[in-house]
């Protein structure tokens, strides 16, 4: 017969669950992703500008 038990979470699970309930830690991770996003999108406008 197999336990049913759930694994003990890690420490950075824990936090991570802890952390979402916060909405400063949320919207600043909102910002930080429009911001790789944003210069994901420059980069790529750049690459096909330059090969015009």
């Amino acid at each position: 017969m197999t336990s049913s038990k759930r694994k003990p979470e890690k420490p950075s699970i824990k936090e991570l669950q802890t952390r979402i309930k916060d909405e400063n830690y949320i919207q600043s991770a909102i910002l930080r992703i429009a911001q790789i996003l944003s210069d994901e999108l420059a980069e790529i406008r750049r690459d096909t500008y330059e090969r015009k």
